[in-house]
Protein backbone atom coordinates (compact mmCIF):
# COMPACT_ATOMS: atom_id res chain seq x y z
CA UNK A 1 0.00 0.00 0.00
CA UNK A 2 0.52 3.51 -0.39
CA UNK A 3 3.22 4.47 2.79
CA UNK A 4 3.75 0.38 4.11
CA UNK A 5 7.24 1.08 3.75
CA UNK A 6 7.70 3.67 6.52
CA UNK A 7 8.48 1.25 9.05
CA UNK A 8 11.32 0.24 7.39
CA UNK A 9 12.36 3.78 6.27
CA UNK A 10 12.59 4.95 9.53
CA UNK A 11 14.43 2.18 10.78
CA UNK A 12 16.86 1.56 8.07
CA UNK A 13 17.86 5.68 8.09
CA UNK A 14 16.13 7.19 10.07
CA UNK A 15 18.23 9.99 9.66
CA UNK A 16 18.00 10.37 6.00
CA UNK A 17 15.57 13.72 5.02
CA UNK A 18 12.43 12.58 3.85
CA UNK A 19 10.85 16.41 2.82
CA UNK A 20 12.94 19.72 2.56
CA UNK A 21 11.12 22.54 2.51
CA UNK A 22 11.93 26.16 2.62
CA UNK A 23 14.58 25.96 5.37
CA UNK A 24 12.86 23.04 7.48
CA UNK A 25 13.70 19.34 7.15
CA UNK A 26 11.98 16.22 8.25
CA UNK A 27 13.98 12.98 8.58
CA UNK A 28 12.10 9.30 7.72
CA UNK A 29 12.60 8.84 11.68
CA UNK A 30 10.90 12.10 12.66
CA UNK A 31 8.05 11.69 9.62
CA UNK A 32 7.54 8.21 10.51
CA UNK A 33 6.54 9.14 14.19
CA UNK A 34 4.37 12.18 13.15
CA UNK A 35 2.98 9.92 11.20
CA UNK A 36 2.37 7.54 13.60
CA UNK A 37 0.57 10.39 16.28
CA UNK A 38 -1.78 11.54 13.81
CA UNK A 39 -3.06 7.78 12.92
CA UNK A 40 -4.02 7.96 16.76
CA UNK A 41 -5.22 11.18 16.99
CA UNK A 42 -7.45 10.74 13.71
CA UNK A 43 -8.39 7.58 15.10
CA UNK A 44 -9.49 8.85 18.78
CA UNK A 45 -11.78 12.05 16.97
CA UNK A 46 -13.80 9.95 14.28
CA UNK A 47 -12.80 6.08 14.47
CA UNK A 48 -11.63 3.61 13.27
CA UNK A 49 -14.16 2.77 10.62
CA UNK A 50 -12.32 2.18 7.27
CA UNK A 51 -13.03 4.56 4.31
CA UNK A 52 -13.30 8.05 6.13
CA UNK A 53 -12.69 11.51 4.20
CA UNK A 54 -10.46 13.36 5.65
CA UNK A 55 -9.91 17.19 4.54
CA UNK A 56 -6.79 18.77 4.80
CA UNK A 57 -6.41 22.88 5.29
CA UNK A 58 -2.64 22.62 4.89
CA UNK A 59 -0.53 24.32 2.61
CA UNK A 60 2.54 22.76 0.64
CA UNK A 61 4.54 21.90 3.66
CA UNK A 62 5.74 18.53 5.31
CA UNK A 63 2.72 18.37 7.58
CA UNK A 64 0.42 17.98 4.91
CA UNK A 65 2.16 15.16 3.75
CA UNK A 66 2.25 13.34 7.06
CA UNK A 67 -1.70 13.81 7.04
CA UNK A 68 -1.75 12.35 3.70
CA UNK A 69 0.08 9.44 4.74
CA UNK A 70 -1.71 9.31 7.98
CA UNK A 71 -4.95 8.84 6.75
CA UNK A 72 -3.94 6.23 3.18
CA UNK A 73 -2.56 3.76 5.79
CA UNK A 74 -5.71 3.56 7.74
CA UNK A 75 -7.31 2.78 4.65
CA UNK A 76 -9.11 6.62 4.38
CA UNK A 77 -9.02 8.90 1.80
CA UNK A 78 -7.05 12.48 2.13
CA UNK A 79 -8.71 15.58 0.34
CA UNK A 80 -6.45 18.74 -0.72
CA UNK A 81 -8.25 22.12 -0.06
CA UNK A 82 -7.19 24.43 -2.42
CA UNK A 83 -6.60 27.87 -1.53
CA UNK A 84 -7.69 29.35 -4.46
CA UNK A 85 -11.36 28.38 -4.31
CA UNK A 86 -13.84 30.85 -3.61
CA UNK A 87 -15.80 31.22 -0.39
CA UNK A 88 -18.76 30.18 -2.28
CA UNK A 89 -16.71 26.92 -4.13
CA UNK A 90 -15.10 25.57 -0.40
CA UNK A 91 -19.11 25.88 0.79
CA UNK A 92 -20.17 24.03 -1.88
CA UNK A 93 -17.30 21.02 -2.00
CA UNK A 94 -17.36 20.53 1.97
CA UNK A 95 -21.48 20.29 1.70
CA UNK A 96 -21.31 17.71 -0.94
CA UNK A 97 -18.03 15.58 0.65
CA UNK A 98 -19.36 16.00 3.97
CA UNK A 99 -15.83 15.26 5.20
CA UNK A 100 -15.50 13.16 8.79
CA UNK A 101 -12.45 14.88 9.68
CA UNK A 102 -11.00 18.18 8.57
CA UNK A 103 -7.20 18.94 9.50
CA UNK A 104 -5.97 21.94 9.86
CA UNK A 105 -2.24 23.51 10.58
CA UNK A 106 -3.62 26.39 13.56
CA UNK A 107 -6.85 26.58 15.01
CA UNK A 108 -10.43 26.13 12.21
CA UNK A 109 -12.29 29.12 11.45
CA UNK A 110 -15.19 29.92 14.23
CA UNK A 111 -18.21 27.92 13.62
CA UNK A 112 -16.77 25.30 11.21
CA UNK A 113 -19.22 22.40 10.74
CA UNK A 114 -17.36 19.66 10.84
CA UNK A 115 -15.17 17.38 13.15
CA UNK A 116 -11.42 18.82 13.62
CA UNK A 117 -8.00 18.50 14.46
CA UNK A 118 -5.17 21.05 14.52
CA UNK A 119 -1.95 19.50 13.42
CA UNK A 120 0.32 22.05 15.89
CA UNK A 121 -1.55 20.55 18.99
CA UNK A 122 -0.98 16.86 17.92
CA UNK A 123 2.24 17.46 17.46
CA UNK A 124 2.57 18.54 21.33
CA UNK A 125 1.48 15.41 22.40
CA UNK A 126 3.94 12.37 23.72
CA UNK A 127 5.06 9.62 21.71
CA UNK A 128 4.73 7.09 23.76
CA UNK A 129 2.09 3.94 23.17
CA UNK A 130 1.68 4.89 19.52
CA UNK A 131 1.57 1.86 16.82
CA UNK A 132 1.47 1.63 13.12
CA UNK A 133 -1.41 0.94 11.54
CA UNK A 134 -1.52 -0.59 7.64
CA UNK A 135 -3.79 -2.30 5.79
CA UNK A 136 -3.84 -4.45 2.69
CA UNK A 137 -6.64 -3.53 0.62
CA UNK A 138 -4.89 -2.22 -3.06
CA UNK A 139 -8.60 -1.64 -4.55
CA UNK A 140 -9.26 0.69 -1.50
CA UNK A 141 -10.15 4.04 -2.57
CA UNK A 142 -7.08 7.10 -0.53
CA UNK A 143 -7.34 9.97 -2.10
CA UNK A 144 -10.05 12.29 -3.84
CA UNK A 145 -8.77 15.58 -5.72
CA UNK A 146 -10.70 18.34 -7.16
CA UNK A 147 -10.18 19.43 -10.13
CA UNK A 148 -9.04 23.08 -10.90
CA UNK A 149 -12.13 24.82 -12.08
CA UNK A 150 -10.77 26.29 -15.14
CA UNK A 151 -14.40 25.28 -16.63
CA UNK A 152 -17.17 24.97 -14.77
CA UNK A 153 -17.76 23.77 -11.36
CA UNK A 154 -14.51 22.06 -9.51
CA UNK A 155 -15.49 18.03 -9.20
CA UNK A 156 -14.52 15.11 -7.22
CA UNK A 157 -11.96 12.43 -8.63
CA UNK A 158 -11.25 8.98 -6.76
CA UNK A 159 -7.78 7.41 -6.93
CA UNK A 160 -7.54 4.02 -5.20
CA UNK A 161 -3.63 2.63 -3.71
CA UNK A 162 -3.38 0.33 -6.62
CA UNK A 163 -3.63 3.03 -9.62
CA UNK A 164 -1.16 5.03 -7.79
CA UNK A 165 1.01 2.10 -7.17
CA UNK A 166 0.75 1.27 -10.73
CA UNK A 167 1.96 4.59 -11.72
CA UNK A 168 4.56 4.46 -9.67
CA UNK A 169 6.07 1.47 -11.64
CA UNK A 170 5.33 3.06 -14.92
CA UNK A 171 7.26 6.35 -13.97
CA UNK A 172 10.24 4.11 -12.80
CA UNK A 173 10.37 2.32 -15.83
CA UNK A 174 10.21 4.89 -18.08
CA UNK A 175 11.73 8.05 -16.37
CA UNK A 176 14.64 5.48 -15.12
CA UNK A 177 13.30 7.26 -11.13
CA UNK A 178 15.27 5.43 -7.95
CA UNK A 179 15.45 5.97 -4.71
CA UNK A 180 18.59 7.98 -5.15
CA UNK A 181 16.69 10.54 -7.12
CA UNK A 182 16.45 13.99 -5.46
CA UNK A 183 12.96 14.65 -6.41
CA UNK A 184 12.04 18.43 -6.40
CA UNK A 185 7.91 19.12 -6.57
CA UNK A 186 7.68 23.12 -6.67
CA UNK A 187 3.58 23.04 -7.35
CA UNK A 188 0.86 22.73 -5.20
CA UNK A 189 -0.02 19.99 -3.51
CA UNK A 190 -3.58 20.77 -4.52
CA UNK A 191 -3.13 19.71 -7.64
CA UNK A 192 -2.23 15.82 -8.10
CA UNK A 193 1.53 16.42 -10.15
CA UNK A 194 3.06 17.77 -7.21
CA UNK A 195 1.52 15.82 -4.67
CA UNK A 196 1.67 12.57 -7.26
CA UNK A 197 5.98 13.49 -7.16
CA UNK A 198 6.35 14.07 -3.44
CA UNK A 199 4.31 10.82 -2.15
CA UNK A 200 6.24 8.63 -4.69
CA UNK A 201 9.41 10.09 -3.33
CA UNK A 202 8.08 8.93 -0.21
CA UNK A 203 7.15 6.21 -1.07
CA UNK A 204 10.30 4.47 -2.31
CA UNK A 205 12.48 6.28 0.40
CA UNK A 206 13.91 9.36 -1.68
CA UNK A 207 14.14 12.68 -0.24
CA UNK A 208 11.68 15.12 -1.84
CA UNK A 209 11.85 18.98 -2.28
CA UNK A 210 9.35 21.15 -1.79
CA UNK A 211 8.23 25.30 -1.74
CA UNK A 212 5.78 26.82 -0.11
CA UNK A 213 4.55 29.31 -2.79
CA UNK A 214 6.41 28.95 -6.54
CA UNK A 215 9.19 31.23 -6.80
CA UNK A 216 12.23 31.16 -9.82
CA UNK A 217 14.59 32.55 -7.64
CA UNK A 218 14.10 30.50 -4.80
CA UNK A 219 13.93 27.40 -7.29
CA UNK A 220 17.00 27.98 -8.86
CA UNK A 221 18.97 28.48 -5.57
CA UNK A 222 17.45 25.13 -4.16
CA UNK A 223 18.49 23.42 -7.52
CA UNK A 224 22.22 24.21 -7.24
CA UNK A 225 22.32 24.10 -3.82
CA UNK A 226 20.94 20.33 -2.98
CA UNK A 227 21.38 16.89 -4.63
CA UNK A 228 18.01 17.24 -6.79
CA UNK A 229 18.64 15.17 -9.87
CA UNK A 230 14.28 15.11 -11.35
CA UNK A 231 12.33 17.73 -11.40
CA UNK A 232 8.46 17.50 -12.05
CA UNK A 233 6.64 20.62 -13.43
CA UNK A 234 4.37 22.18 -15.50
CA UNK A 235 6.07 24.46 -18.56
CA UNK A 236 5.04 27.90 -17.24
CA UNK A 237 7.56 26.98 -14.32
CA UNK A 238 10.35 25.56 -16.51
CA UNK A 239 9.94 29.14 -18.61
CA UNK A 240 10.71 30.83 -15.76
CA UNK A 241 13.50 28.84 -13.76
CA UNK A 242 14.95 29.13 -17.24
CA UNK A 243 14.48 32.86 -17.66
CA UNK A 244 16.10 33.23 -13.97
CA UNK A 245 19.42 31.03 -15.07
CA UNK A 246 19.37 33.18 -17.97
CA UNK A 247 19.06 36.38 -16.28
CA UNK A 248 22.09 34.92 -13.93
CA UNK A 249 23.80 33.41 -16.81
CA UNK A 250 24.11 29.81 -15.20
CA UNK A 251 24.13 26.50 -16.64
CA UNK A 252 23.32 24.38 -14.22
CA UNK A 253 24.70 20.81 -14.81
CA UNK A 254 23.15 18.55 -11.57
CA UNK A 255 19.66 18.07 -12.53
CA UNK A 256 19.42 15.41 -14.99
CA UNK A 257 15.72 14.74 -15.79
CA UNK A 258 12.87 17.44 -16.65
CA UNK A 259 9.64 15.69 -16.30
CA UNK A 260 7.16 18.21 -17.71
CA UNK A 261 3.21 18.38 -18.36
CA UNK A 262 -0.02 20.18 -17.87
CA UNK A 263 0.42 21.97 -21.51
CA UNK A 264 2.20 21.88 -24.60
CA UNK A 265 5.69 22.50 -23.91
CA UNK A 266 7.04 24.69 -27.27
CA UNK A 267 9.83 23.91 -28.44
CA UNK A 268 11.81 26.95 -28.49
CA UNK A 269 11.58 26.96 -24.82
CA UNK A 270 12.70 22.71 -24.38
CA UNK A 271 15.78 23.61 -26.45
CA UNK A 272 16.07 26.95 -24.34
CA UNK A 273 16.12 24.69 -21.33
CA UNK A 274 18.66 22.26 -22.86
CA UNK A 275 21.32 25.28 -22.64
CA UNK A 276 20.75 25.72 -19.07
CA UNK A 277 20.32 22.61 -17.90
CA UNK A 278 23.28 20.68 -20.34
CA UNK A 279 22.98 17.14 -18.84
CA UNK A 280 19.16 17.08 -18.56
CA UNK A 281 16.62 14.07 -20.20
CA UNK A 282 13.66 16.21 -21.18
CA UNK A 283 10.39 14.30 -20.76
CA UNK A 284 6.68 15.89 -21.81
CA UNK A 285 4.05 13.43 -20.73
CA UNK A 286 0.59 13.64 -21.27
CA UNK A 287 -1.83 13.00 -18.95
CA UNK A 288 -4.90 13.75 -16.45
CA UNK A 289 -5.76 13.54 -12.72
CA UNK A 290 -8.44 10.91 -13.35
CA UNK A 291 -6.35 8.70 -15.84
CA UNK A 292 -2.29 9.42 -14.61
CA UNK A 293 0.23 8.46 -17.26
CA UNK A 294 -1.49 8.56 -21.11
CA UNK A 295 1.48 8.93 -23.31
CA UNK A 296 5.51 10.20 -23.19
CA UNK A 297 7.61 11.73 -25.53
CA UNK A 298 11.46 11.72 -25.13
CA UNK A 299 14.70 13.17 -26.99
CA UNK A 300 14.03 10.86 -29.43
CA UNK A 301 10.74 11.52 -29.61
CA UNK A 302 11.21 15.49 -29.83
CA UNK A 303 13.15 14.31 -33.11
CA UNK A 304 11.09 12.11 -34.65
CA UNK A 305 7.67 13.82 -34.23
CA UNK A 306 8.07 16.98 -32.07
CA UNK A 307 4.80 18.22 -32.60
CA UNK A 308 2.96 14.62 -31.04
CA UNK A 309 2.53 14.42 -27.38
CA UNK A 310 4.60 10.42 -27.88
CA UNK A 311 3.74 7.20 -27.58
CA UNK A 312 1.57 5.03 -24.73
CA UNK A 313 3.25 4.48 -21.38
CA UNK A 314 3.45 0.51 -20.61
CA UNK A 315 0.26 -1.16 -20.13
CA UNK A 316 -1.49 1.79 -22.20
CA UNK A 317 -4.59 0.92 -24.72
CA UNK A 318 -5.32 4.29 -26.91
CA UNK A 319 -8.60 4.14 -28.79
CA UNK A 320 -9.91 7.10 -31.02
CA UNK A 321 -13.40 6.70 -31.21
CA UNK A 322 -16.08 9.00 -33.16
CA UNK A 323 -19.44 10.27 -32.08
CA UNK A 324 -21.26 7.04 -33.20
CA UNK A 325 -18.69 4.90 -30.80
CA UNK A 326 -16.65 3.24 -33.80
CA UNK A 327 -13.31 2.94 -33.60
CA UNK A 328 -10.73 5.03 -36.12
CA UNK A 329 -7.69 3.60 -37.77
CA UNK A 330 -4.58 5.87 -37.86
CA UNK A 331 -4.62 9.12 -38.80
CA UNK A 332 -8.49 9.56 -38.25
CA UNK A 333 -9.26 12.06 -35.83
CA UNK A 334 -11.75 11.38 -32.94
CA UNK A 335 -12.12 11.33 -28.89
CA UNK A 336 -9.21 9.69 -27.24
CA UNK A 337 -10.47 6.77 -24.98
CA UNK A 338 -7.72 5.56 -22.35
CA UNK A 339 -7.28 1.63 -20.72
CA UNK A 340 -4.65 1.29 -18.20
CA UNK A 341 -4.62 0.00 -15.01
CA UNK A 342 -4.14 3.65 -13.64
CA UNK A 343 -7.15 5.08 -14.63
CA UNK A 344 -9.70 6.60 -11.62
CA UNK A 345 -12.33 4.76 -9.16
CA UNK A 346 -15.04 8.01 -10.81
CA UNK A 347 -16.34 11.00 -9.98
CA UNK A 348 -16.89 11.50 -5.79
CA UNK A 349 -21.01 11.64 -5.91
CA UNK A 350 -21.11 12.54 -9.39
CA UNK A 351 -22.62 8.67 -11.00
CA UNK A 352 -24.28 10.25 -14.09
CA UNK A 353 -20.47 11.99 -14.60
CA UNK A 354 -18.73 8.49 -14.27
CA UNK A 355 -20.88 6.69 -16.65
CA UNK A 356 -20.90 9.15 -19.33
CA UNK A 357 -16.67 9.36 -19.46
CA UNK A 358 -16.42 5.52 -19.65
CA UNK A 359 -17.32 3.53 -22.12
CA UNK A 360 -16.58 -0.61 -21.70
CA UNK A 361 -13.47 -0.03 -19.77
CA UNK A 362 -11.89 2.80 -21.15
CA UNK A 363 -12.36 6.64 -20.68
CA UNK A 364 -11.91 9.49 -21.86
CA UNK A 365 -11.20 13.07 -20.21
CA UNK A 366 -12.82 14.75 -23.33
CA UNK A 367 -9.98 15.62 -25.55
CA UNK A 368 -9.70 15.18 -29.10
CA UNK A 369 -7.18 13.98 -31.67
CA UNK A 370 -5.22 10.85 -33.70
CA UNK A 371 -2.94 8.64 -33.58
CA UNK A 372 -0.61 8.32 -36.76
CA UNK A 373 1.21 4.82 -38.39
CA UNK A 374 4.10 4.88 -35.33
CA UNK A 375 1.77 5.23 -32.62
CA UNK A 376 2.43 8.70 -31.30
CA UNK A 377 -0.31 10.42 -30.72
CA UNK A 378 -1.23 14.15 -31.40
CA UNK A 379 -4.29 16.11 -29.84
CA UNK A 380 -6.45 18.36 -31.51
CA UNK A 381 -8.18 19.89 -28.77
CA UNK A 382 -10.99 19.24 -26.26
CA UNK A 383 -14.40 18.26 -26.94
CA UNK A 384 -15.58 21.15 -24.94
CA UNK A 385 -13.68 23.95 -26.42
CA UNK A 386 -14.43 23.41 -29.92
CA UNK A 387 -16.07 26.50 -31.61
CA UNK A 388 -18.58 26.27 -34.22
CA UNK A 389 -17.55 29.23 -36.55
CA UNK A 390 -19.56 29.20 -40.12
CA UNK A 391 -20.78 25.72 -39.97
CA UNK A 392 -17.54 23.87 -39.12
CA UNK A 393 -16.08 22.51 -36.31
CA UNK A 394 -12.56 24.05 -34.86
CA UNK A 395 -10.89 23.47 -32.25
CA UNK A 396 -8.75 26.59 -30.59
CA UNK A 397 -5.69 24.81 -29.18
CA UNK A 398 -4.40 23.82 -33.07
CA UNK A 399 -4.75 27.59 -34.23
CA UNK A 400 -3.11 28.33 -30.64
CA UNK A 401 -0.06 26.71 -31.16
CA UNK A 402 0.36 28.52 -34.47
CA UNK A 403 -0.02 31.78 -32.98
CA UNK A 404 2.41 30.53 -30.90
CA UNK A 405 4.95 30.19 -32.94
CA UNK A 406 5.46 33.92 -34.15
CA UNK A 407 8.28 35.16 -32.57
CA UNK A 408 6.53 38.02 -31.35
CA UNK A 409 3.80 35.97 -29.75
CA UNK A 410 4.14 35.22 -25.65
CA UNK A 411 0.94 33.89 -25.17
CA UNK A 412 -2.44 33.26 -27.64
CA UNK A 413 -6.03 32.29 -26.51
CA UNK A 414 -8.52 31.87 -29.07
CA UNK A 415 -11.95 32.00 -28.39
CA UNK A 416 -15.24 31.66 -30.11
CA UNK A 417 -17.09 34.94 -29.43
CA UNK A 418 -20.83 35.20 -30.54
CA UNK A 419 -21.72 36.58 -33.86
CA UNK A 420 -24.82 36.67 -36.12
CA UNK A 421 -23.09 35.88 -38.76
CA UNK A 422 -20.68 33.20 -37.96
CA UNK A 423 -22.35 31.83 -35.49
CA UNK A 424 -19.11 32.26 -33.40
CA UNK A 425 -16.78 34.85 -34.45
CA UNK A 426 -12.58 33.16 -34.50
CA UNK A 427 -10.75 35.63 -32.09
CA UNK A 428 -7.32 35.99 -31.04
CA UNK A 429 -6.19 37.09 -27.43
CA UNK A 430 -2.95 38.13 -27.79
CA UNK A 431 -0.43 38.90 -25.13
CA UNK A 432 3.08 40.04 -26.72
CA UNK A 433 6.57 39.00 -26.30
CA UNK A 434 7.71 41.73 -29.01
CA UNK A 435 6.83 44.26 -30.95
CA UNK A 436 5.04 43.00 -34.26
CA UNK A 437 5.46 43.73 -37.60
CA UNK A 438 2.07 45.09 -38.76
CA UNK A 439 0.24 42.61 -40.49
CA UNK A 440 2.63 40.02 -39.72
CA UNK A 441 0.51 37.39 -37.54
CA UNK A 442 -2.33 37.42 -40.18
CA UNK A 443 0.23 36.68 -42.78
CA UNK A 444 1.85 33.76 -40.40
CA UNK A 445 -1.94 31.98 -39.88
CA UNK A 446 -2.70 32.19 -43.07
CA UNK A 447 0.46 30.32 -44.44
CA UNK A 448 0.05 27.43 -41.74
CA UNK A 449 -3.44 27.42 -41.57
CA UNK A 450 -6.76 26.72 -43.52
CA UNK A 451 -8.46 30.18 -43.88
CA UNK A 452 -11.51 29.42 -41.98
CA UNK A 453 -9.48 28.29 -39.53
CA UNK A 454 -7.69 31.61 -39.54
CA UNK A 455 -8.68 34.35 -36.81
CA UNK A 456 -11.47 37.04 -37.96
CA UNK A 457 -10.09 39.53 -34.88
CA UNK A 458 -7.02 39.80 -33.00
CA UNK A 459 -7.19 41.52 -29.54
CA UNK A 460 -4.08 42.64 -27.37
CA UNK A 461 -3.71 41.87 -23.85
CA UNK A 462 -1.64 42.35 -20.88
CA UNK A 463 -2.19 39.33 -19.03
CA UNK A 464 -4.56 35.69 -19.26
CA UNK A 465 -6.68 34.78 -15.94
CA UNK A 466 -4.71 31.50 -14.89
CA UNK A 467 -5.12 28.57 -12.59
CA UNK A 468 -2.90 27.84 -9.89
CA UNK A 469 -1.89 24.54 -11.97
CA UNK A 470 -0.11 27.02 -14.28
CA UNK A 471 -3.52 26.93 -17.63
CA UNK A 472 -5.03 29.37 -18.85
CA UNK A 473 -8.51 29.86 -16.93
CA UNK A 474 -10.20 29.57 -20.33
CA UNK A 475 -13.81 29.86 -18.59
CA UNK A 476 -13.33 33.10 -16.75
CA UNK A 477 -11.29 34.38 -19.62
CA UNK A 478 -14.18 34.11 -21.62
CA UNK A 479 -16.93 36.07 -19.03
CA UNK A 480 -14.13 38.90 -18.47
CA UNK A 481 -14.30 39.35 -22.38
CA UNK A 482 -17.83 39.35 -22.49
CA UNK A 483 -18.09 41.42 -19.25
CA UNK A 484 -16.05 43.94 -21.37
CA UNK A 485 -18.00 43.95 -24.38
CA UNK A 486 -21.01 44.47 -22.83
CA UNK A 487 -19.49 47.43 -21.03
CA UNK A 488 -18.71 49.13 -24.34
CA UNK A 489 -21.74 48.69 -25.76
CA UNK A 490 -23.87 50.21 -22.94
Amino acid sequence: MIGQYLPEFAEKFPHKPAVKADGVQVTYGEFYENVKKLQYHMQKKTGTDKGRKVAIFIGNKPAFLEVFLAAASLGWMGVPVDPKWTAGELADILAELQPDLAVFEKEPPPGFPFPSLVYAEVMLTEKSGLHWISHDDWERDFYIGYTSGSSGRPKGYIRNHRSWLESFRVAEEVFSISRDDGFFAPGPFCHSLSLFAAVHALHLGATVYIMESFAAEKAVDLIKKEPITLIYAVPTMIYAIVRECEKRGEQIGSLQKMIVTGAKWETEQKERAKLFFPNVSRYEFYGASELSFITYIDEKGFAENPKSIGRPFPGVDIRIINDKGECLPPEKTGEVYVKSGMIFTGYYNRPELTEEVFRGGYVTVGDIGFVDEKGYLTLAGRKKNMIISGGLNIYPEEVEEVLRNHPAVKEAVVLGIPDPYWGERLTAFIEWEAEEEPGSLEVHCRRELPAYKCPKEYITVDRFPMTASGKVARNEFQKLVMEKRQAVER
